[in-house]
């Protein structure tokens, strides 16, 4: 990839910035009378723009989706990059060479190959909505009202306005028990699953599971065209396609 060396330490920026200095920067950039987004809005439209982005219930989640998109969508990025980094071009060329188009390499390779990293990476940014406190507590400090206060936003009030210590600590605690219980659940559930079979997969209403080829045979047991376990024979065991000694491999369909 040209610019790697300087894409990526410029995506990282935002990720390693502290989440309270970004929301007040973009409170700043958010800002109704002195801020270049409503001064850009303004040259794109043709007339004077006043509007009030914090304060006006319609408009404060958007600027608050806005701010986080900016801040962390560069970890998932690099994140999925490096999963992708990880995947094997040999199973991408077994493919291309049985007939594969790129969307069908996409969502037969690289999708099943990066879903579990996908999940991980999903669940971390779960985790860290459910405990948004920096950038709401800059921005908009729960308003307008209590439009935007979220759990901890809500628990720091409780604790440290209102000085409901005991009322907290309780509150403190059943955020902790809730924001365990994701990936807890995620992980016993895992734990719980049963041995991939095919009884019980078609009792389940799935596909039969799918066995490794031994050395020499194709899928499904069949002979294999090359008669070896090449690299690229975990790829050819999900392709579509048929062997026989009379007729060979057909072509991908």
């Amino acid at each position: 990839m040209p610019g790697k060396r300087v894409v990526i330490p410029l995506l990282i920026l935002p990720v390693i910035m502290s989440p309270i200095v970004a929301g007040y920067g973009w409170r700043m950039l958010w800002d109704t009378q002195y801020g270049p987004i409503n001064q850009l809005l303004g040259w794109l439209l043709g007339r004077p723009l006043t509007l009030v982005w914090l304060i006006n219930s319609k408009t404060v989640y958007f600027s608050l989706i806005v701010t986080e998109v900016w801040q962390w969508t560069p970890f998932m990025f690099l994140a999925l990059l490096a999963g992708l980094v990880a995947i094997s071009p040999e199973i991408h060329e077994a493919a291309a060479i049985d007939g594969a188009g790129r969307w069908q390499r996409f969502w037969q390779i690289t999708l099943p190959l990066i879903r579990p990293l996908m999940l991980v990476a999903l669940l971390i940014r779960a985790l860290d909505v459910f405990k948004i406190f920096d950038t709401v507590f800059s921005l908009t400090f729960g308003g307008p009202g209590t439009f935007t206060e979220t759990i901890t936003l809500y628990v720091y009030l409780l604790g440290f306005r209102n000085f409901r210590l005991g009322y907290t600590a309780a509150v403190a605690h059943a955020v902790i028990v809730a924001r365990s219980s994701l990936p807890w659940r995620s992980a016993w559930s895992r734990s719980r699953r049963p041995p991939c079979s095919a009884a019980s997969a078609t009792s389940r209403g799935r596909r039969p599971c799918r066995t490794p080829a031994p050395p020499g045979r194709g899928p499904g047991g069949r002979p294999s065209c090359t008669g070896t376990r090449s690299p690229t024979s975990w790829w050819r065991s999900r392709s579509r396609f048929s062997c026989s000694r009379s007729s060979g491999c057909s072509a991908w369909r």
